[in-house]
Formats: C-alpha cells, sequence, structure tokens
C-alpha cells in the first residue's frame, strides 16, 4: 500500500474514533441518569479519551502485520502489560475501585501509542488524499460490520432497556458462557 494509502487510513481512524469519543461525551450524562450511576458519567468520558487516544496509534503496526512482522508487536504489547499490571494493583490496593481498570488501561494505551512509533521509520501525515478509493472498497465493509455489531448486540440493548444494571450484567455474562 502507498503512504496516501495508509496516510489516508490512518487519517479516517483518527476522524471516526473523534466522533465516536464525541457521542460517548455527550450520551454520557442521559446514560448515566437513565441506569442511576453518576459515577458512569465520569467512566464514560474516560473511556472515550482511551478510544481516542489509542487511535493515534502509529499506522507502521498495520505495515508491520501486512509484512508479518509480529514479534516486534508482541513485545510492544507485553510491555505494555508489564508496565500496566502493577499501576492497576497499585491503584486497587491504594482505593482507587473501578479507576483502577482505567488506570491500567490508560497505562497500556500509552506504552502502545508511544511505542508504535519506535517500532518503524514510518510517520502518519494526516491526509484524505486516498479518500474515493477508500471509500469505494471500505463502504461496504463498514455497513457489514455496523450491521453485524447490531444484530450481535441487539438482545443486550433491549435486555438493557427493560431489566436492572446487576440483571444485564448476569445476562451478558451467560450469553458469552453459552457461546
Amino acid at each position: 500500500a502507498s503512504d496516501a494509502t495508509v496516510n489516508t487510513a490512518w487519517t479516517l481512524n483518527l476522524l471516526l474514533a473523534l466522533v465516536l469519543a464525541v457521542i460517548a461525551v455527550v450520551l454520557a450524562p442521559t446514560l448515566s441518569e437513565s441506569y442511576a450511576a453518576p459515577e458512569l458519567m465520569s467512566v464514560l468520558w474516560a473511556f472515550a479519551g482511551l478510544a481516542f487516544l489509542q487511535s493515534l496509534e502509529s499506522p507502521a503496526l498495520w505495515i508491520l502485520q501486512r509484512e508479518q512482522r509480529v514479534a516486534p508487536i508482541v513485545r510492544l504489547n507485553l510491555l505494555a502489560k508489564l508496565i500496566a499490571l502493577p499501576v492497576a494493583v497499585g491503584s486497587a490496593v491504594l482505593g482507587a475501585a473501578h479507576w483502577s481498570l482505567i488506570l491500567g488501561r490508560l497505562t497500556t494505551t500509552f506504552v502502545n501509542v508511544a511505542g508504535s512509533y519506535m517500532l518503524h521509520s514510518f510517520r502518519p501525515v494526516p491526509t484524505l488524499q486516498g479518500l474515493s478509493r477508500q471509500y469505494g472498497f471500505s463502504f461496504w465493509l463498514f455497513l457489514q460490520s455496523v450491521f453485524g455489531y447490531a444484530r450481535v448486540n441487539l438482545d443486550t440493548f433491549l435486555v438493557s432497556l427493560r431489566f436492572s444494571a446487576s440483571e444485564l450484567g448476569f445476562f451478558h455474562t451467560m450469553k458469552y458462557l453459552a457461546y
């Protein structure tokens, strides 16, 4: 793939993550209120920020995967987990509750993003130069993914409208144990 193609894909990924993060931030108060869980709002905001931060990962990882050079990626992911584990456990011991999981995820994401730029010399440049070519190919894949995700998660959404959060958690756990 050309640099323009890779840069366009990275830019689209970045823009999509930004749009989804904004949607999550906007919907967070409503979701928090509907579940009667005020702490949910800040958690949703944190995960929205994490999703955007993760989209900053270098597309060099895609290049390495395409070249089937996965050893550096595996080492980076392992390093991220090894650094994040004491952060998450340490913050949990110190009483950070659910924030310890978020701090662990933030640490993993930060190490992966920073490390992705150290693994390869490729540096992304925001551009939409190859948009028409990618749109023609990926639009149908995107629609298929959206409808596939909706099909798989529709039952969970419907259960969440009718039952409590603990019952939804039980349903979700049983659903995935059944597969």
